[in-house]
């Protein structure tokens, strides 16, 4: 497995543990001067890791973690949501980004961070979160990719 970063990036921090769960993020502190920053971690497997440790980093940073099993994130740490990613048809009851930015209602905010684990699910994911509008666009990716 390979858990360094596959691009440069002159400030880059590890947010989480090393291994995996943690990700690695360009540059956080730029997210120092947006208020209404917000970052959505898809797939948690009921590992808050990356979640604490952003909050540490990043106080002011809302922070929304969706897993398709229910969990419980750390109490003033995230929001969690039971939502499965995909296309709206596959997996089964999964939800596509745009449903789900509407549902959230986070239509008029930048998402500044995606963190994506979804055990082989980012493949069906993926063409959608493309597809969306590019106002819905995250600002940054981290992902996990897994064989299909």
């Amino acid at each position: 497995m390979n858990w360094e970063p596959n691009f440069h990036c002159s400030h880059a921090r590890r947010i989480g543990q090393m291994g995996d769960g943690g990700k690695w993020v360009c540059d956080p502190y730029r997210l120092n001067s947006r208020l209404d920053c917000l970052v959505y971690s898809v797939g948690s497997s009921g590992d808050f890791g990356f979640e604490v440790d952003m909050k540490k980093t990043m106080p002011h940073c809302e922070i929304h973690t969706f897993d398709q099993n229910q969990y419980s994130c750390p109490n003033g740490i995230c929001i969690f949501h039971r939502i499965t990613f995909g296309n709206g048809i596959h997996p089964p009851r999964s939800k596509n980004w745009t449903t789900i930015i509407q549902e959230l209602n986070h239509t008029q905010r930048k998402i500044d961070i995606l963190k994506i684990d979804i055990e082989g699910g980012e493949y069906s994911f993926f063409p959608t979160l493309m597809q969306s509008s590019t106002r819905f666009l995250p600002q940054q990716i981290l992902v996990e990719l897994h064989p299909k």
